[in-house]
């Protein structure tokens, strides 16, 4: 398997105005299944957040590829467009950043 590193996929960022969301089986759930089955299914779980200590310009998303471990599949980049935290479950309004879809 050929490793890739950050600096492969994105060569001038600015790391603070970035999260890494490591979406990974939540319940039943997989993120990877609904990834696969809706693409809305995906972005909201990259919408969903319960703290708003850790709120940043972008969302750098990662997807628990289960059927091998420690694999991560890219799931983009989003922009954060708003943040409500009073707005349930998805206080985060998103758009996918076009240069990373």
């Amino acid at each position: 398997m050929k490793e890739i590193k950050l600096s492969d996929i994105i060569n001038s960022i600015t790391p603070s105005e970035y999260k890494v969301h490591f979406a990974r089986k939540s319940g039943s759930t997989e993120p990877l299944n609904d990834y696969i089955a809706d693409f809305e299914y995906w972005k909201d779980w990259n919408r969903y957040c319960t703290r708003n200590d850790f709120n940043r310009k972008y969302i750098f998303s990662l997807i628990s590829f289960y059927p091998e471990h420690d694999t991560w599949l890219f799931g983009g980049v989003w922009e954060v467009i708003s943040c409500d935290m009073n707005k349930t479950p998805y206080p985060y309004e998103i758009k996918l950043v076009d240069a990373y879809s």
